[in-house]
């Protein structure tokens, strides 16, 4: 499970210094990490839509990278592809919503059957994330070295701000843990 979310936070990056100098990762391509992301909305991290401040920086990149066609062409196949894949990840996620329902209905669960199917859903998820970077290496890998050096100015800004906001997210969960724990007496 550590393995996959950094993986995903790895390609989220990527797509979001895509977006962002060239910007997202998924982060916005990752699939949501609902557990941090819940934590985030209580404390109100989120106060704007994740995806939306996403596509504002991914627009800003891409009107600073100023694209040939051919590099224009991979471009849009890349936005295609990722917004594509977003909703073939919420449908996923609807889906595992309704089985995971349908489960608490059953007197005695099959975690067999439970395994494979969340076995399948990942093997999926993974060939959506793939998809996604594929796609957007096809753009980088088409970009000029003025071109790339914006892309990679903007992935390490994207870097930094995440280790910032990791550190401030682990001082705040540090912070509630020592209010939750019970006065020594």
């Amino acid at each position: 499970m550590i393995r996959r979310t950094t993986i995903s936070a790895a390609l989220a990056g990527l797509v979001t210094a895509l977006a962002l100098s060239s910007g997202t990762v998924y982060a916005a391509m990752a699939a949501p990490d609902t557990a941090s992301e819940a934590h985030a909305h209580a404390h109100g991290h989120f106060k704007h839509g994740r995806h939306g401040d996403f596509e504002k920086q991914l627009e800003k990149l891409h009107a600073q990278l100023k694209l040939n066609s051919q590099q224009e062409a991979l471009w849009k196949t890349a936005v295609d592809t990722m917004h594509a894949n977003r909703e073939q990840m919420r449908a996923q996620h609807k889906a595992n919503k309704a089985q995971m329902k349908a489960a608490m209905q059953q007197p005695i669960l099959d975690l067999a059957a439970m395994h494979a199917a969340r076995e399948q859903q990942a093997q999926q998820a993974r060939q959506l994330h793939e998809q996604t970077t594929q796609a957007w290496l096809n753009v980088y890998n088409a970009l000029d070295d003025q071109q790339k050096t914006m892309v990679s100015t903007a992935l390490k800004t994207r870097w930094q701000k995440m280790a910032q906001h990791r550190a401030e997210m682990r001082e705040h969960q540090e912070h509630d843990e020592a209010a939750s724990m019970p006065a020594a007496q």
